[in-house]
């Protein structure tokens, strides 16, 4: 017996003291995602017009694949949008083909229509991180004040890296963002949603996060013109999946609101030199999404060690206030860098040629090999696994989730620990374990 479609519908937009909510009312018969999706826009402009189900066609395009059935959307779509759905789909399912959480396209029905009426505005999603920084600085050397290209207003998400129940660490965060705002004579838009929770069947950093982004961008629509997201992951030339690669990102766009990657041709070194140039990034760049770090920059995750080498290769370390003023190199050397940033520090490898950078670069290298040696051993693991657990119905993306979840990382903790202690025997052997 075929599933029944997840169904959208019963989209509306209410006044709220903070500002504007849009939501839709979600029908699913197995009852895997939340009653309602929502979007509320802290002080919402007044030309934000009342809503529609574009971002909520968005959102669940990708989580119905995952769940492998069909969308139905029960209010009318932009007709430019669901013809970008499709290839969206398409797309993922040519990623992911052969692996152990294949996706394939479904059927999306809804009413195709043309919006009509753009916005004034141009706006870019906004971090504080190195990429959203790269986007929002060239984007304003390139255009002067009063050019409708030129960003005038930043996006600031809540519930999309800081989750929706950790207010203290958001705080910090639009402290920041409300600062840079100010500086470079943008509006901040700030929008709180619950869209992840549509995507934890997802791999959050090459398919979940694209959908998110695309929904709050949609969700904004009637404000806007242009939407600019800044690239992130591994550049074009990489070829790796990649939840706002460039090849996708334009599919998201309607009749009226054209979206725009931004950066996918700079590599990381690039993007560093630019940001490092700017007071302002160096008083609020911020890459950590630690729990612990509260806002700062904990400088002890692959993602901040990266980033303060790549600072200290611009020469502007010390003069950036959220980081601790210089590299650990050991911690560098035991650090275990995932594959999709495999390219980042093969690339940082190639600027640490001072002599005043050797023991930086040693432990750089070290790092590498490690992961070169413990990669086979990973994904013979992780066929194993997949193999397990997919008469259940699991796929490696919910494992993840499920890990997230409910044990706080605690399996993939132990994973990652198994394998540097595997690493260490073959480093180091015991002398029971040395060949004779």
């Amino acid at each position: 017996m075929p599933s029944t479609p997840i169904t959208v519908g019963d989209i509306t937009s209410t006044r709220i003291p903070t500002g504007l909510e849009i939501a839709g009312r979600l029908h699913d018969d197995r009852r895997e995602l939340p009653e309602r999706v929502w979007f509320q826009v802290h002080g919402a402009p007044e030309d934000l017009l009342p809503a529609h189900a574009d971002p909520f066609a968005a959102a669940l395009a990708l989580a119905a694949m995952a769940a492998g059935r069909a969308l139905h959307v029960a209010e009318p779509v932009s007709a430019g949008l669901l013809e970008g759905l499709g290839r969206i789909m398409r797309q993922h399912a040519a990623w992911t083909e052969g692996t152990s959480a294949p996706l394939a396209p479904v059927e999306i029905r809804a009413e195709g229509v043309h919006r009509s009426g753009r916005g004034a505005r141009a706006i870019s999603f906004f971090s504080g991180g190195l990429d959203s920084f790269y986007t929002l600085l060239r984007n304003h050397e390139r255009y002067p004040r009063g050019d409708a290209r030129r960003i005038g207003a930043l996006v600031l998400l809540h519930g999309f890296d800081v989750p929706l129940t950790d207010e203290d660490t958001f705080a910090r965060v639009r402290e920041h963002a409300t600062a840079v705002a100010r500086a470079v004579e943008c509006e901040l838009l700030v929008v709180r949603t619950n869209v992840r929770e549509v995507l934890t069947r997802l791999d959050w950093e090459e398919q979940g996060h694209g959908a998110a982004l695309a929904a709050a961008g949609l969700a904004l629509a009637s404000l806007v013109h242009t939407v600019y997201v800044p690239s992130s992951g591994q550049p074009l030339s990489a070829g790796l999946p990649n939840a706002v690669h460039a090849s996708l990102v334009p599919w998201w766009s309607t009749e009226t609101a054209e979206f725009v990657s931004d950066g996918s041709w700079a590599t990381r070194s690039a993007k560093t030199a630019l940001v490092a140039r700017s007071p302002v990034a160096r008083e609020h760049l911020r890459v950590c999404w630690q729990a612990s770090s509260r806002g700062r920059n904990c400088g002890d995750c692959e993602k901040c060690l990266r980033t303060m080498i790549d600072l200290h290769i611009a020469g502007v370390l010390d003069q950036c206030a959220l980081f601790p003023p210089a590299v650990d190199v050991e911690r560098v050397r035991r650090l275990s860098i995932p594959l999709v940033d495999y390219y980042f520090w093969r690339e940082m490898l190639e600027h640490l040629s001072a002599p005043r950078d050797r023991a930086l670069a040693d432990a750089v290298r070290t790092a590498l090999v490690r992961e070169e040696w413990s990669r086979s051993r990973t994904a013979r693991l992780d066929r194993l696994l997949s193999a397990l657990v997919a008469p259940l119905g699991l796929s490696g993306a919910r494992l993840k989730e499920l890990d997230r979840r409910w044990l706080g990382g605690a399996a993939r903790g132990f994973m990652e620990a198994s394998r540097r202690r595997a690493w260490r025997r073959h480093r180091d052997p015991s002398p029971q374990e040395r060949s004779p």
